[in-house]
């Protein structure tokens, strides 16, 4: 990393980068809302999706590493984990045991708010220099770690800890190679790993982790190029409904259902998967696997087409998105079969590049695409149903960088561009004060230098079979001139004014006059192979370096600065590859080019206010403009047509809608009249009717008062003589009560006689046993036994 300079040293702060490295799978990322993160060589770049001209965020490399191969995301979007390859000692015998044992890689872990470093991981017993696959657990606490060859070591971090908790051996004897490791996302003990000949379940039991034995584990014969868990939540919400159908088809063929996976089902072992997952097999097939069975297998592709191969996969709510080449699509949970079925499927690139890396933001709107040749792609993943499979559609926004070594760069005095050409046969006019790319032009063969002009409106390309001199029109290159006599220019340069220009093959020097193009000299006297031109300050001078070291100057001026006398530089770990090209801008910005086709731009400006004003003016070609004034006047009697028929048309259209006025209201008209007329006999026949109900309503009130009446007397009468009845009622009673209480004290009597005379009777039979109480002579109906 830098270190410490004096007050007078300017820091060495990237500003912008124009690159990406394609070549790393799952090597882009969504940390917080429309925030995403990629790699770019050995640096990991934050951007806003919103907002892609502001300035990013760097995270440089370690300066003892040699590049990033993974990057992860915490579930939580709070740390972010970025793993570096480790430096080989040997580099004839790369993966002997002892280079590997004295290099090791590191995971840096950051703040992904802050993006500042919390802990480092690192482990003597990796069995590797890189590791090729990281993935967070659902609690963000543990971090599982793929380590390459040639131990391929399954590694858990317990990440606060900073230690591994536990490590297993992958690959076994028949396989090449492990891709992939992926973490449950609802339970923290499950870990999967897939790749070349097998697709692997692992459980953590205490502190080790033992292998599950499933029915797709081993994959003989086959590659698992990646694979995703799928969470219970993408189909709980279709499993729950009710499934009427049993069959049907996909989108793109048949679904094979193997077998229907119940709640309970179970690994060998008595061991429950709690979640699904999709493996991505060589052959085109995704194959689904949930509660650790096969539960179908899913074709990529129609009959007849050609095999489409999965590089990466991620879950969404709905289901999962899969890159292929050139394409993504899109899978939802089918809930009458039980599985998923592609549904949407769009061409997100002509040359069918392989899509390495899919982010998803938070709110599943925006879709990024990290593409194999270093191209991002960003869409609007709400509107992906108007999108074509076909063709790719203008909604697809995209970023192109170099994909392979940068042989030319060059920075432009009066306009904030930066040139540069590559091996990939593109020469690319950047606009660093906009982070764009003005102008994309391939070649048919490989460009080997460029140079432009100081006004911003030429440019020349070096090329095997010539050198090009180039207009810079507004949106392309056309070409001006040609010189076939300079073949193999290897590096090219205007002078300060731009009235000549040198152009370098093998050991000679071409100067040549930029406007007329006739050659004003050859400069020869290098031994060896010119490597590089650079144009002096002073009128006309150039300075040639080459292979040896020898730099010839025509005139040299000795002069030196105060903070060269302290001995301190920065130093700033960005690049994977080594450093090809750096040049300086007029408003000292300081561009590097390196050898995998990245160009990293550094503010190295004095601290204070700028003051540098960009010319404005642009290229166009005679026949361009007379094309444009051409079109311009063909637009404007199109125009003044299409007024003059605009009017007709208007003025017809008034004359139709007036006449279809004038019937509406004679139509209104007649509607009111006759609305008017139904309306006055509807009156006179509600006040026949009023009357008539009147009249009723008054019989119907004499009848019912004259039969209230003959209720009244009926009610009347029939009172009276309930009345009589009622008295003569009460002295029938009367009589009787009176009758009863006589006969009563009759019986009465005649019962105590009765019962005196018997009693006298006993006593006078048995005088000895009996005896007659006086007490008792009142009571005749008791008698008291009485022993003597």
């Amino acid at each position: 990393m830098a270190s410490s300079a004096s007050s007078l040293s300017i820091p060495l702060k990237p500003s912008e980068a124009f690159g990406v490295k394609g070549s790393l799978r799952d090597g882009v990322h969504f940390v917080e809302g429309y925030t995403f993160i990629y790699v770019a060589s050995h640096c990991v770049i934050e951007k806003n999706i919103r907002d892609l001209r502001a300035q990013g965020r760097f995270l440089t490399g370690s300066p003892s590493m040699c590049g990033i191969s993974a990057i992860v995301v915490s579930p939580d979007d709070r740390t972010l984990a970025v793993a570096e390859i480790a430096k080989l000692q040997d580099v004839n015998s790369s993966y002997s045991s002892s280079s590997v044992a004295a290099a090791s890689p590191v995971i840096s872990v950051y703040s992904a708010a802050k993006l500042s470093k919390k802990q480092s991981l690192i482990s003597a017993s990796a069995g590797s220099h890189e590791y090729i696959s990281l993935s967070y657990t659902c609690d963000g606490k543990h971090l599982a770690a793929l380590g390459g060859p040639p131990e391929w070591l399954l590694q858990l971090w317990h990440v606060r800890k900073t230690k591994v908790l536990c490590s297993i051996k992958t690959v076994t004897l028949n396989s090449t190679g492990a891709y992939q490791v992926r973490c449950c996302p609802v339970d923290k003990n499950w870990f999967t790993v897939c790749g070349d000949g097998f697709a692997k379940t692992y459980k953590m039991v205490d502190t080790d982790l033992r292998q599950v034995s499933t029915d797709y584990t081993n994959q003989e014969g086959r590659k698992v190029f990646c694979h995703s868990w799928i969470p219970r939540s993408a189909v709980k919400s279709a499993e729950d409904e009710e499934t009427k159908a049993k069959g049907g088809k996909g989108l793109n063929g048949k679904i094979t259902v193997v077998k229907k996976a119940n709640k309970e089902m179970k690994l060998k072992g008595n061991e429950v998967v709690k979640c699904g997952c999709v493996y991505a097999l060589d052959s085109g097939e995704l194959l689904y696997v949930n509660h650790g069975e096969v539960i179908a297998k899913i074709p990529m592709q129609e009959s007849g087409d050609e095999v489409c191969i999965v590089q990466t996969i991620l879950p969404y709510s709905k289901g999962f998105i899969c890159g292929e080449n050139g394409k993504v699509s899109v899978y939802d949970y089918d809930k009458d079969h039980k599985t998923y079925k592609k549904v949407r499927s769009i061409k997100v690139e002509e040359t069918n590049a392989r899509v390495h890396g899919l982010a998803l933001s938070s709110e599943e709107d925006v879709l990024i695409c990290l593409l194999s040749t270093n191209r991002l792609i960003h869409l609007c993943f709400d509107e992906i149903d108007t999108m074509s499979a076909d063709t790719v559609s203008k909604k697809v926004q995209a970023q192109s960088y170099h994909q392979a070594f940068i042989t030319g760069m060059d920075t432009c005095l009066l306009k904030p561009f930066v040139v540069t050409c590559s091996k990939d046969n593109s020469v690319r006019v950047w606009n660093f004060e906009d982070r764009s790319c003005e102008i994309l032009k391939f070649f048919p063969s490989e460009a080997l230098s460029v140079s432009i002009h100081p006004n911003g409106l030429y440019l020349l390309v070096g090329c095997m079979d010539c050198l090009h001199l180039l207009n810079m029109v507004i949106d392309d290159l056309s070409l001006w001139k040609e010189f076939p006599s300079v073949k193999g220019c290897t590096d090219c340069a205007f002078s300060r004014g731009g009235q000549c220009f040198a152009a370098a093959t093998g050991n000679v020097i071409h100067v040549i006059s930029t406007y007329t193009g006739q050659i004003i000299g050859h400069l020869r006297g290098h031994t060896n192979k010119i490597i590089s031109l650079m144009s002096s300050k002073q009128y006309n001078n150039y300075n040639a370096s080459i292979v040896n070291g020898r730099l010839i100057l025509p005139i040299v001026m000795i002069s030196s600065f105060g903070c060269q006398a302290t001995g301190l530089f920065h130093e700033v770990k960005l690049f994977a590859a080594s450093v090809v090209k750096v040049c300086l801008s007029s408003d000292n910005f300081l561009f590097c080019a390196s050898e995998d086709g990245l160009i990293m731009m550094f503010d190295v400006r004095i601290p204070g206010p700028q003051h540098h004003r960009w010319s404005d003016d642009v290229l166009i070609p005679k026949a361009s403009l007379e094309d444009y004034m051409r079109r311009v006047q063909g637009l404007e009697i199109q125009a003044v047509h299409t007024e003059k028929l605009c009017e007709q048309r208007v003025k017809s259209n008034c004359d139709r809608l007036d006449e279809e006025i004038e019937d509406i209201k004679k139509q209104y008209e007649h509607t009111v009249d006759v609305a008017r007329d139904e309306l006055l006999a509807l009156s006179m026949e509600k006040s026949a009717m009023e009357l008539n109900a009147e009249r009723k309503q008054k019989d119907v009130q004499a009848i019912h008062a004259q039969h209230l009446k003959d209720m009244e007397d009926v009610y009347n009468r029939m009172t009276v003589v309930e009345i009589s009845r009622y008295d003569e009622f009460v002295r029938s009673k009367d009589a009787a009560i009176i009758r009863w209480t006589q006969q009563m004290k009759s019986l009465s009597k005649e019962h105590e006689v009765a019962l005196q005379a018997r009693y006298l009777l006993v006593l006078s039979r048995f005088p000895r046993y009996f005896t007659y109480p006086s007490f008792l002579t009142n009571v005749p109906n008791l008698m008291v036994l009485y022993y003597d």
